[in-house]
């Protein structure tokens, strides 16, 4: 009887102190560029990925009207939304 209850009393030690993980986390800095809706004209913002991933195109949705479009980023300054229309 003694054994089980110096069993419950034990606490299991957390794997990783919570102040370990924050320190060691960098901080990242998100880059956002404002885009304009072709359909409702509508500004939003959508994070940028680095140059090294430039030029690429998304997929989106506008986050106004809903209606989908294709940003293209050539680079962190020539930005813009097409819609699947045009």
């Amino acid at each position: 009887m003694e054994f089980l209850r110096s069993e419950k009393r034990q606490k299991k030690a957390p794997l990783f102190h919570r102040s370990l993980i924050t320190r060691q986390l960098p901080l990242l800095k998100m880059h956002t560029y404002p885009v304009t809706c072709p359909t409702c004209f509508e500004t939003f913002e959508i994070a940028v990925p680095p140059e090294s991933e430039m030029p690429t195109e998304y997929d989106y949705d506008c986050e106004v009207c809903c209606r989908p479009m294709i940003i293209i980023l050539n680079s962190s300054e020539d930005i813009y939304a097409q819609s699947l229309a045009d």
